[in-house]
């Protein structure tokens, strides 16, 4: 199977898994909408527990490598550093770290319930209804930052900045960026839920070396944009 893209890039973006064959097999699996559940936790809050203890693999280690895009070699911190070095801005692991830990703990603050609606031999229907923040809030909070930031510059800073000086581009950069993420952590997430509804299909899993069968999305590409839109709406 192939693998799920890690949720990261600071605002964010999500996954997924694309499926390899369908097989039919007797042995009882694993409840879809639990199974559904835990991709939702590892996607959303890189939690690789619950697909660990439900499907049976032995470490989060695993459960990375048989699902992450990247087989789990780069870690969320690796994947965002990346990002700014895409831009030419360099950030210390100490700065990136406060950043994902702010967005972490905005995430941490969404619920999800995840429900069985139809359930034959070849297929079932799981209907999950998440919570999520507003995205016209997370834009405000991201023009009052950068109004606060550029208030903060001596005329000293901003012609260095005007002049491509990029210790002074990086210094701003990293400021607005981590009070940016500080403040989009304060949000709190709409009490209304959406639905998402997930087909899925018996599809084959790499677990620790053991091939597994378990219920999985059938598109794995229009899950990963439903979750991203219901997140951030």
């Amino acid at each position: 199977m192939k693998r799920m893209k890690k949720l990261a890039a600071l605002l964010l973006a999500v996954m997924m898994i694309c499926s390899m064959a369908l097989m039919g097999c007797g042995a009882k699996l694993d409840p879809a909408d639990q199974v559904i559940g835990a991709m939702y936790e590892l996607a959303l809050r890189d939690n690789a527990t619950p697909l660990k203890d439900l499907l049976g693999f032995e470490s989060e280690d695993d459960v990375r490598a048989s699902i992450m895009e990247d087989g789990g070699e780069n870690g969320l911190l690796e994947s965002v550093k990346a990002q700014f070095e895409a831009y030419d801005v360099e950030v210390t692991d100490e700065e990136l770290q406060g950043m994902i830990d702010s967005v972490q703990s905005m995430l941490a603050k969404l619920t999800y319930t995840a429900e069985i609606t139809e359930e034959s031999k070849d297929k079932t229907t799981v209907v999950l209804k998440v919570n999520g923040f507003s995205m016209q809030e997370i834009q405000d909070v991201m023009l009052s930052t950068q109004e606060s930031e550029m208030a903060k510059l001596t005329e000293e800073q901003q012609m260095a900045i005007a002049g491509g000086d990029t210790d002074a581009l990086r210094e701003f950069v990293v400021s607005f960026m981590t009070e940016y993420m500080k403040n989009v952590a304060a949000l709190e997430p709409s009490a209304e839920t959406t639905d998402i509804t997930v087909e899925c299909e018996k599809l084959k899993l790499d677990v620790s070396g053991k091939e597994k069968v378990a219920w999985l999305p059938s598109d794995v590409n229009k899950f990963a944009q439903d979750v991203e839109n219901a997140v951030f709406r």
